[in-house]
């Protein structure tokens, strides 16, 4: 039920990134609901994969592939490329692969380029370009 107390809460808001919201709908739902909600900006994503996560790769801060598969949708435009600054074991390159776009990871480890390759590789079956210069590697596939 709507608040009328202070209409501004209802008032619709436009983000820059062109998320709208009404804060007062928000709110009254969190009072409905006694705090057991999902908040509208959470992705329930689990951080447990021990088959394919990026720790079962060996690198201790690896992201969800879930997570990956939701930033490439959202971010890289239909047959755009998914550019990753920082690759690790390549899961941003699998999740921007398996929707056909173009990836180009740079890693400054060269265990985990290496990793990230035979990773994209394996689950391809293409070759993986990699550019080695002198401080980073850059992987291109």
């Amino acid at each position: 039920m709507q608040n009328t107390q202070n209409s501004e809460e209802w008032e619709l808001r436009s983000t820059p990134s062109g998320m709208n919201t009404r804060m007062g709908r928000i709110a009254q739902s969190v009072r409905d609901k006694q705090g057991k909600v999902t908040p509208y900006n959470l992705l329930p994503i689990s951080n447990v994969d021990p088959r394919e996560s990026a720790g079962a790769w060996g690198h201790g801060a690896g992201t969800p592939y879930a997570l990956c598969d939701f930033w490439t949708r959202y971010i890289v435009p239909r047959d755009g490329v998914a550019l990753d600054p920082f690759a690790g074991t390549g899961t941003t390159g699998l999740a921007a692969k398996y929707q056909r776009k173009s990836w180009i990871g740079i890693e400054a480890m060269p265990e985990y380029a290496e990793i990230a390759r035979l990773r994209v590789e394996k689950s391809f079956h293409r070759p993986v370009k990699v550019d080695e210069p002198n401080d980073y590697n850059v992987l291109e596939f």
